[in-house]
């Protein structure tokens, strides 16, 4: 079990019990269990496990299930609360919060980043519309060399999103499929203003062999986008690479 994502782990010899006690009978523990044991009063099974909270847990049978639900409702949140630091840009999150929380007080963290992302997507397609840089500063990076959220980024976080969330990892959901293919129409818009006229289109080993080195006219691309397209990992991890 992987445990204290996002933050620094104390060492399990560093970490405080959550109980000093026997889950089944209540008598006080010395020593303290550091594995699976049994209670010398009531001979009844105990098991130690590293919780969200950084405390080791002396659990029953019992327990299991409800500490195993509490891991995975933790790591849920922490990853809904990762993608949603990858688009805000510190003010966006705050104002579609107050406005979800105004008319449904039991919204979620994946409506959070659902209308956070749907704001942003609309203020930068008016940009691009405008003829505007087409960019936001978000609090959290978007990839590792933190750069500025343009459509592009922010379309295909959000079809990476969607792909996770349908539970089919075999094929690309149609409005995954829409938004990396938004996605990519900003990124040849980038190119032609760049004065490039065609574009290889890549396989990957871990996508497909069909469109390996494939040479398009970027015109024709901007038309009629190749990607993405039904590759054979569900996920379509081909992409356009500038031609000189």
């Amino acid at each position: 079990m992987t445990d204290n994502v996002g933050r620094s782990p104390s060492t399990p010899a560093e970490r405080e019990y959550a109980r000093t006690t026997c889950p089944s009978c209540g008598i006080g523990l010395v020593p303290l269990p550091k594995a699976k044991s049994k209670c010398k009063a009531c001979q009844k099974p105990m098991w130690v496990r590293s919780g969200p909270d950084d405390k080791r847990h002396i659990l029953s049978a019992d327990d299991i299930p409800a500490f195993e639900q509490w891991w995975a409702d933790t790591m849920r949140t922490r990853k809904w609360e990762a993608r949603i630091s990858g688009i805000d840009d510190g003010e966006t999150r705050e104002l579609v919060s107050r406005q979800l929380a105004a008319r449904s007080p039991g919204y979620s963290l994946a409506d959070v980043y659902w209308a956070t992302a749907e704001a942003i997507r609309s203020r930068l397609e008016q940009k691009v519309a405008r003829g505007e840089p087409a960019v936001v500063n978000q609090v959290g990076p978007i990839d590792p060399w933190n750069l500025p959220l343009d459509l592009g980024s922010l379309c295909f976080s959000m079809a990476r999103v969607e792909y996770e969330e349908s539970g089919e990892p075999d094929r690309m959901p149609e409005r995954a499929a829409g938004l990396m293919r938004e996605g990519w129409l900003d990124r040849l818009r980038g190119y032609a203003e760049t004065g490039t006229t065609h574009v290889r289109i890549v396989g990957t080993e871990s996508c497909c062999h069909r469109c390996r080195s494939q040479l398009s006219r970027l015109a024709d691309e901007l038309r009629f986008p190749t990607l993405p397209h039904d590759c054979e990992q569900g996920w379509c991890g081909c992409y356009y690479d500038a031609e000189p």
